[in-house]
């Protein structure tokens, strides 16, 4: 139990850490502030209502609770009871009653907690207009959590109608169940039951999905929408589930499910629910923070009825429930690897508060109202308030960040009328309530939240689903033969054709043939059988080679290793694959084994000798088919049914999957690889590309079945890459890369190659870059083969054409024979209309087993396929569409969308975009965070040297709307590429940052030098580099990055406004650059009329009434004072004469303070401001500053606020150190942000 004394220190519990851990990562948040108003009817006795705050401050220990560091951690303690610190606040006799309240509790609400400091709520009596009093309470979660709001109201009215008009002795002792928690919490760290709900949790929350929005921790500030329920719906709700025994947070947990679907096209996520963690009688009426969260995986099948999902939903609640007490903030570090990118695991949360707000007292009704406090933790929340009187409320939070109150305004009513429809309809299909009638199209999260569906396609149903084919051709082999048999008979009919060179080494069939065998040998004898992982780290070499054809032979399958990954991606691939023995040409890192015993072959240390000799120990055995071949003793030859290889890959989640792939699937594609890129035996495939990756199959059996050759290359120390060599060696007729590979051979000179064939696969195709690839190798054939590793490396190709291929991408053409491809939209149905964006789904023989050990993701990607029973179709992910001539293209990951400014952006469409202008070969977009700034989109391209970045950016302003153009356009000598030669889009964002804003040559070009210079842009150029000190700066630049923030664009406008432009403060912030501020810059008219000086009196600031509550001693000290350094140029009289003009011109400098506001003083109008002087110069330094600190005091000696001025200047002359000028003013009219205003507003007015 905690102690009541300070000396006893207990840490926190693990709610308690969790919200301490975000308040360090983000000081001065308010999102963990909970508070409300208890509004009294009737006749308040104002100290019978303290002393009933007093009496529960007393009782509930909980909310004495103060924090202490010792050492590097905080501590909480139970501080003794004090009397509480209750202000009034009566509004009843401002000019502007209502209006200075609203303005005091936004304030209040957003003043921080000074979390080491004292008390860890705030408290206030208010009176409003009407007469009406109310108690202000704000309270920290840290101690206070959403079932203590009901519990406080309780005791409040429970102590306030107790008390009589004389103190009494209150029955009821102290609550102290809440100080038994940290105790409770430890014994349950250390009991069985933790393991079991640590389990449960990790296994709920296995790779969790994305959702089409993408959130940032640093956006926070929030909004909130009200939605409350017609009193005949909600009574029809309540009945229901009454009716069927459910509660209505598990209908509004369908509601929500639902309005995911029809908004934002979501039908699998991750709700966080608040929990309560109360579970005996005392805790339950014990105020405290005992909250925790449980993530609830919500998935939406369209196929089941409605009330099916009700009851599935509910299912989930009840076994959450059970596992609840298991700490959030202890699951969050062991699911990290899981989440991309640091995201969140969940980033919408479903609250329901069951409670009357109502409570009735002797002396009238006590009636509470909770205050947003006007920051968000995560995206979207819906709560739902049901009151006991029959009334239910909706509550939407969100992110402003992300969504617009009018986008939630809509959200609101599609949530009503799914409701209405679930109510009319519980065993309609869920396909046909969300039929996309709920609401017009939202837009939102960024144009996210489209309603595009119709009841017909909803109705339609699977049956319908067709396939695509590519026409009735043959396959080019049989279902039950491997690759083993197709190299075995290859080598018995060709054993002296070269099969390899790695270097000046080479292996004949017959040779590669016996070494597979021998090593095929000695792995039987180390105990590999059939169906076992074996693993293969190593660089391309010709023992690697045969080792894959020895795995394969024995029935086994490989797991291919990138030698230059980091040691913990090995240590992933081999715990998960089990490996227990590995192949390797090097010494395993130690890390990668983590001290597991996995048995390593070295096969660089075999000798050609060796091997000749492991041979001659191999007799000849007879074959099904007739043919006699070299085996083993007891040698198991696989099936088309055995797994051949397993790749891993990192996924959207980043943690690493095997992809398992049969013998049937290795052979259909390498077959057909084959048959369509080459032209005979003689050709010879490069071999350099990481055998991790699924691109390198190609080129290690596409080969080896048509009699041709390889040629091994590895990538020198230093090399930026091994292309260059691979050209100049003359030797390869056909190589397999990727597109940003394909840049790079380009460039390179190759007047006499061999090479006839290019494969290019792993990411889109440009058709600018195909094209200059094929026109700078004398004609090379250029194929665009597409199709993910769950496909067996490639399903699709097309060979590009650079008369009939004109448009920015390169199709991906047409279906393998062993392949089956559909299009589908989000219901499944078949698209057959041209330009309609769907998804891909690949059927047939190429489809792999699924993933290793993971049958929750095979079952979620690798789907029944319709019309053929027993067979599946894999969903890629990958969005396409089919063109005019009926061929697909692609479009990028259905994963790849951006969120930014309230819109949603597929990079693969501006990068398109980029591709078209004229020069530029590839093109890259990313979203670029910084702390000093919003989000940006960065596009990088590659191309001709002579590319500019602005006039890249002024052409793509032409062809894309303004939201999706670049901030910044990066030109780069050559895209930086992965180990697996894909687009290292990490890279471009460093590379990028490298170079001034949308200029790739690396220097400014000011927009006055080019050909669309306009008055407008001169006219804001000017200003800005006024402001911002910056003599170059052109249009391209980010008004961040250069310098500016919210109150630069206010002196920006300000300034445009002087010199006749007209562009507000808000259009500076929504540019994202100089020159799309221009665009929204309109002339202004001026009128001569002069602005008369403002008079009177006005109300008092929330600030100002907080300040004149305090009734400070000294109240002319609450002052703020800067010390400006002067130019020598600048006499006293300027500065007097300048200071005059600054006060008449800010009309917050003649304040005073007048009983119940503050007036304007008109004296200070017809004056010159008096600068008091002060001759330092034949003072010693540390005399000078102990002058200044003293004349500083004097300053604000002479401060009244009731008598004014509230503003003074006093003028240093320091000799040799120069001439300071010192401005004094009372904080009732300056603060902070009004200290940059003045200053600059003074810079200028001297300079004039």
């Amino acid at each position: 139990m905690i102690d009541e004394k300070t000396d006893n220190l207990l840490p926190l519990t693990h709610p308690q850490k969790r919200i301490w851990y975000i308040e360090q990562l983000y000081p001065g948040t308010t999102v963990h502030h909970i508070g409300g108003i208890a509004w009294i009817e009737g006749a308040v006795d104002e100290d019978r209502l303290r002393l009933a705050v007093e009496h529960v401050l007393r009782r509930h220990a909980a909310l004495r609770i103060r924090l202490a560091m010792a050492g590097d951690e905080v501590y909480q303690y139970i501080h003794p009871p004090v009397k509480p610190t209750i202000p009034v606040i009566d509004c009843r006799h401002s000019r502007h009653p209502q209006q200075t309240l609203e303005r005091w509790l936004e304030e209040r609400m957003q003043q921080r907690f000074e979390l080491l400091s004292g008390e860890l709520y705030q408290l206030a009596i208010l009176y409003t207009p009407g007469g009406q009093c109310g108690l202000f309470v704000k309270i920290h979660h840290l101690i206070f959590d959403g079932w203590s709001t009901r519990l406080f109201t309780q005791e409040l009215r429970r102590c306030y109608e107790a008390l009589s008009a004389e103190p009494i002795e209150l029955t009821g002792g102290e609550n102290v169940a809440y100080l038994d928690l940290w105790a409770k919490e430890q014994a349950y760290l250390a009991s069985p039951r933790m393991a079991r709900d640590r389990e449960y949790w990790l296994s709920a929350c296995d790779q969790p999905p994305q959702l089409p929005w993408r959130d940032s921790p640093s956006w926070r500030k929030g909004g909130r929408h009200t939605v409350p329920l017609p009193e005949a719906l909600a009574a029809r709700a309540l009945q229901c589930v009454e009716e069927h025994g459910y509660s209505l947070h598990d209908l509004f947990g369908l509601v929500l499910q639902l309005g995911m679907r029809e908004a934002f096209g979501v039908t699998d996520y991750i709700v966080g629910v608040p929990v309560y963690n109360r579970t005996t009688a005392a805790e339950k009426t014990a105020i405290g923070m005992y909250t925790s969260t449980m993530p609830i995986r919500c998935r939406l099948e369209p196929s089941e009825t409605a009330f099916g999902q009700l009851r599935q939903l509910r299912r989930a609640f009840k076994r959450g429930y059970l596992h609840q007490r298991y700490p959030f903030d202890l699951l969050l570090p062991q699911l990290r690897d899981r989440l991309t990118d640091g995201e969140a695991l969940f980033q919408v949360c479903l609250n329901t508060y069951v409670f009357n707000p109502h409570e009735e007292m002797a002396a009238g009704v006590l009636h509470s109202e909770e205050l947003y406090k006007g920051e968000q933790l995560y995206p979207l929340e819906l709560i739902i308030k049901n009151w006991k009187d029959g009334q239910v409320q909706l509550e939407l939070d969100y992110k402003l960040a992300l969504f617009t109150g009018e986008q939630m305004a809509r959200f609101g009513e599609m949530l009503l009328t799914l409701l209405d429809r679930f109510l009319m309809k519980p065993d309609a299909g869920v396909a046909e309530l969300t039929a996309g009638r709920a609401s017009e199209q939202i837009g939102g999260a960024s144009d996210v939240l489209s309603m595009n569906r119709s009841v017909e396609q909803a109705e339609q149903g699977a049956s319908e689903l067709t396939e695509q084919r590519n026409g009735p051709r043959p396959y080019g082999f049989a279902e039950h033969r491997t690759v083993v048999d197709a190299f075995a008979a290859l080598a018995a009919a060709t054993p002296d054709r070269i099969a390899i060179r790695d270097g000046g080494l080479t292996l004949t069939y017959g040779e590669l043939r016996s070494w597979s065998l021998a090593l095929r040998a000695q792995l039987a004898s180390a105990g590999v059988r059939r169906g076992e992982l074996v693993g293969l780290y190593s660089e391309h070499r010709l023992s690697s080679v045969a080792s894959i054809w020895a795995i394969l032979g024995l029935g086994a399958a490989y797991v291919p290793m990138d030698v230059r990954h980091p040691a913990a991606r090995i240590a992933d691939v081999l715990t998960d694959s089990g490996c227990a023995l590995v192949l390797a040409d090097r010494e395993l890192p130690d890390a990668a084994t983590g001290g597991s015993a996995v048995q390593v072959l070295r096969i660089d240390q075999w000798e050609r000798e060796r091997i000749a000799e492991l041979a001659a120990s191999i007799r000849e055995c007879p074959q099904a088919d007739g043919r006699t071949e070299s085996c083993p003793d007891a040698m198991t030859q696989p099936t088309a049914d055995d797994l051949a290889y397993v790749i891993y890959t990192s996924g959207s989640t980043g943690k690493p999957k095997g992809v398992m792939v049969e013998h049937r699937s290795l052979l259909a594609y390498a077959d057909w690889a084959a048959e369509r890129y080459m032209r005979d035996a003689s050709d010879v495939f490069a071999l350099y590309s990481s055998p991790a990756f699924d691109l390198t199959v190609t080129s290690v059996f596409a080969p080896l079945l048509r009699g041709a050759s390889i040629d091994i290359y590895r990538q020198r120390d230093g090399a930026a890459s091994v292309l260059p060599e691979i050209i100049a060696a003359t030797r390869a007729t056909v190589i397999k890369l990727t597109p940003a590979h394909l840049a790079l051979l380009a460039e390179l000179p190759a007047p006499h190659t061999p090479l006839h064939t290019l494969i290019v696969g792993g990411e889109a195709l440009g058709a600018s870059l195909a094209r200059s690839a094929a026109e700078s190798l004398g004609g090379v054939r250029v194929f665009n083969e597409y199709g993910p590793t769950e496909a067996t490396v490639g399903c699709m190709i097309h060979l590009f054409n650079s008369e009939r291929d004109q448009h920015h991408d390169v199709p991906i053409g047409d279906a393998a024979p062993h392949v089956r491809l559909y299009l589908l939209d989000e219901q499944g149905e078949p698209i057959a209309e041209p330009d309609r964006v769907g998804e891909l789904y690949i059927a047939g023989v190429g489809v792999a087993r699924g993933y290793l050990e993971r049958l929750d993701l095979t079952a979620e990607r690798f789907l029944p396929e319709p019309g053929y029973p027993g067979a599946r179709m894999y969903r890629t992910g990958d969005l396409a569409r089919r063109d005019e001539r009926g061929q697909l293209r692609y479009l990028g990951r259905s994963d790849e969308q951006l969120s930014l400014n309230g819109y949603r952006i597929e990079p693969a469409e501006i990068e398109q975009r980029l591709q078209e202008l004229p020069g530029v070969r590839e093109a890259a977009v990313v979203l670029s965070a910084s702390e000093q700034g919003p989000l940006r989109l960065v596009a990088c391209v590659s191309g001709d040297a002579e590319l500019s970045g602005e006039l890249l950016r002024q052409a793509a302003a032409e062809r894309l709307p303004s939201y999706m153009v670049p901030t910044q356009i990066a030109v780069l000598e050559a895209m930086p590429l992965t180990p697996s030669g894909k687009l290292d889009r990490r890279a471009l964002l460093a590379q990028a940052a490298q170079q001034r804003p949308s200029d790739g040559t690396g220097a400014a070009q000011p927009v006055a030098e080019t050909a669309v210079a306009s008055v407008r842009e001169q006219a804001l150029l000017q200003a800005a580099r006024e402001l911002l000190r910056e003599p170059e700066l052109h249009g391209g630049d980010d008004f961040y990055r250069i310098g500016g923030d919210s109150i630069k664009a206010i002196q920006l406008s300000s300034r445009l406004q002087e010199v006749g432009w007209l562009l507000s403060p808000s259009e500076v912030l929504g540019a994202a650059t100089l020159g799309a501020m221009a665009e929204r810059m309109t002339p202004l008219e001026r009128v001569a009329v002069a602005e008369p000086p403002q008079q009177g009196e006005l109300p008092l600031t929330p600030i100002a009434a907080w300040w004149l509550e305090r009734r400070l001693p000294e109240p002319g000290y609450y002052t703020q004072s800067v010390l400006l350094t002067v130019d020598g140029r600048v006499s006293p009289a300027m500065a007097e004469e300048a200071l005059t003009r600054l006060v008449h011109h800010h009309d917050a400098l003649r304040l005073q303070a007048v009983p119940g506001g503050l007036r304007y003083s008109d004296d200070s109008l017809g004056r010159r401001l008096l600068m008091s002087r002060h001759e330092l110069s034949g003072l010693t330094a540390q005399a000078q500053d102990a002058a200044i600190a003293a004349a500083s005091i004097a300053c604000k000696q002479g401060f009244s606020p009731e008598a004014g001025p509230l503003f003074a200047a006093c003028w240093l002359e320091l000799g040799a150190r120069g001439q300071r000028l010192l401005l004094t003013a009372h904080h009732l009219v300056v603060d902070a942000v009004s200290w940059l205003i003045l200053t600059e507003d003074l810079e200028r007015l001297l300079e004039a």
